[in-house]
């Protein structure tokens, strides 16, 4: 196969697998790791306001899941 086209298609496999691992990683990490008590991370009003408490754990998630999504 020609290596042109291997590269192309590993990079719309890699987007067409990667994608829905990053999302399902993301939609889980809530229940894995919960906000902050009285957070709302539902809006970016809400998620402004709770950034100041998040704590290192809180950014484990999201790092891992845009990791794990590449690798994917």
């Amino acid at each position: 196969m020609n290596k042109t086209v291997r590269n192309i298609l590993g990079v719309i496999l890699g987007v067409v697998i990667g994608s829905p691992v990053n999302m399902f990683l993301i939609n889980i990490s809530v229940s894995i790791i919960p906000p902050p008590e009285g957070a709302d991370v539902t809006t970016m009003e809400g998620l402004l306001e709770a950034l100041p408490r998040f704590e290192a754990k809180h950014y484990l998630m999201p790092f891992l899941a845009h990791g794990i999504g590449t690798l994917g």
